[in-house]
């Protein structure tokens, strides 16, 4: 690592000189883009390797804007109400899932 006064570290940039730290811009649009393309207000259904990727990225960010953290709780709750419906779903239909369970 070089020794500066700005430095990128984890994700993170660092600047001593204005005591600042913030998400890198480049991470940021990415991540906006990510939602204008796959997360628009049509959509209906979502696997779970995506909202994964989403909540990470957004976990990222929310790093340094800690206003984000309020509006993941949100994310958080509607992907856990996912995966309880449909965790009764394969309890329901799914003897697989059944015996799996019972192990």
């Amino acid at each position: 690592m070089v020794v500066s006064y700005f430095n990128r570290v984890l994700g993170v940039e660092i600047n001593t000189r204005s005591l600042m730290v913030r998400t890198p811009r480049d991470y940021v649009d990415e991540t906006v883009s990510i939602l204008r393309r796959h997360w628009h207000p049509n959509r209906r259904s979502y696997t779970i390797i995506e909202i994964e990727r989403l909540t990470g990225r957004l976990g990222h960010i929310s790093a340094t804007a800690p206003w984000l953290k309020f509006m993941l709780s949100q994310v958080y709750t509607s992907v856990a109400a996912g995966l309880k419906y449909i965790e009764g779903r394969l309890i329901c239909h799914n003897k697989d899932f059944r015996w799996l369970l019972k192990k």
